[in-house]
């Protein structure tokens, strides 16, 4: 299947409407700022947190550029909304009609914002979440919108589970990811792992929607061998140079770039992943 997808762009701004809802939610209507090149609204006064926000923001379009060799366009221009209290983030992730049930962030890429829940007795989640929230962000101004989510969610893991509070670190084999490669190991081992050729070939709506669901894990990993294997990261890197020049996403054309049968692709993550 294909996607029709739009060139890279400049980041939306949030609307005033989300920016108010976001301000009943936050003590005494939050803090305006910045978190790096990005706007902040925000109720949390944690210096390490808004310290990991900076660190992080800042580096991601610098780091972005070289683990995958493509370069956002134009300037952020999305806004962070950082909450200090869990309840708060879930009211206005509900009202904005997002499920946000087991997650402690999410991303409108075209609505230019992202909200995340900094809980500060777990700040090292809340660096990942953060880091992954923003390559969304990136995402679109580096290979434009309507990427499938195996290829969105992947990229978005590749640098958000290599961050910690002191920024974004080296991408090095499954580190940051092991309980997910993990997960992953154990499914394939009991057979139930199906092919990549199924996982490229997803639509939106049926992302994630098993009831026993690896579409998130093998997505994260698969993206990450991709760019970590000596022989296929450089042509993967031309994947993606070509999906930001305006080509449009098709397993095929991954297929293509990649010059290996499905089933041969299906063993080497195997045996990537054993290792």
């Amino acid at each position: 299947m294909t996607h029709s997808r739009p060139l890279p762009r400049e980041g939306s701004t949030a609307s005033p409407e989300a920016l108010e809802l976001a301000s009943r939610q936050f003590e005494n209507g939050g803090i305006q700022g910045h978190c790096g090149p990005y706007r902040l609204l925000s109720d949390v006064e944690d210096p390490a947190i808004l310290g990991a926000c900076g660190r992080i923001a800042m580096d991601l379009d610098a780091v972005y550029e070289a683990r995958f060799a493509v370069a956002a366009t134009g300037s952020p221009r999305a806004t962070i909304l950082l909450f200090r209290d869990r309840d708060g983030y879930q009211a206005f992730a509900a009202e904005e009609g997002m499920p946000s049930a087991g997650y402690a962030g999410y991303s409108m890429p075209h609505r230019g914002y992202m909200a995340v829940w900094a809980d500060a007795s777990r700040s090292s989640e809340f660096a990942k979440t953060l880091a992954h929230e923003l390559t969304h962000l990136v995402n679109r101004r580096a290979l434009g919108g309507g990427l499938p989510r195996w290829l969105s969610e992947g990229l978005a893991d590749a640098i958000g589970d290599t961050a910690s509070t002191e920024g974004i670190q080296p991408l090095i084999g499954i580190a940051g990811s092991e309980g997910v490669a993990e997960r992953l190991r154990l499914a394939l081992e009991a057979g139930n792992l199906e092919s990549v050729s199924r996982l490229v070939e997803l639509d939106d709506d049926d992302f994630d929607r098993a009831t026993v669901s690896y579409d998130y894990e093998q997505s994260a990993l698969l993206v990450r061998y991709l760019l970590t294997d000596p022989e296929l990261a450089p042509l993967f890197r031309r994947f993606l140079a070509d999906i930001a020049s305006g080509a449009v996403y098709s397993s095929d054309l991954l297929q293509s770039h990649l010059g290996l049968e499905w089933e041969e692709l299906d063993r080497r993550l195997a045996v990537w992943l054993a290792g």
